[in-house]
């Protein structure tokens, strides 16, 4: 009777440690499961995150390249600008020259018929250059009078 109750308690036990194992074996595979559908999101997000890199490198590749080249252009469009303003500068100063030129054959040619400028006149080239225009606008006036007439 002693070893059939002791055969007894040992086979519950036993059913009792099996029973708490399939728990344990049901409750592992509940976790297994979901840290699988874990890893399987991570995963997803890490290839998500690896090709936004490769994307962000490409652009920050383009960028370069587009900045270096804007670069490029902005160092050539300056030499460019320095030597415009060189020859510019260059031909201010004959433009200048030519003027003065231009002045003293212009004093020469008429110097015994004037013997002063109006005041307003600082040059006599500036007042060839006021008859010149003061030509242009009678001439101009004279065309429009013939319109109204005619």
């Amino acid at each position: 009777e002693d070893a059939q109750e002791a055969l007894q308690v040992a086979q519950d036990e036993a059913r009792n440690a099996q029973g708490q194992l399939q728990e344990k074996l049901d409750s592992s595979s509940y976790e297994m499961e979901k840290l699988r559908k874990e890893n399987e999101s991570l995963a997803r997000q890490l290839r998500q995150a690896e090709e936004l890199q490769e994307e962000i490198r490409e652009s920050l590749a383009t960028s370069l390249k587009e900045s270096e080249a804007s670069a490029k252009a902005r160092e050539e469009a300056e030499k460019e600008a320095s030597l415009l303003r060189t020859s510019s500068a260059s031909l201010e100063e004959k433009v200048q020259r030519l003027e003065a030129e231009q002045e003293e054959l212009l004093r020469g040619q008429i110097s015994g018929s004037v013997s002063s400028l109006p005041a307003e006149f600082s040059s006599i080239s500036e007042l060839f250059r006021e008859v010149k225009s003061l030509r242009a606008l009678a001439q101009s006036e004279r065309e429009l009078k013939e319109e109204l007439q005619g």
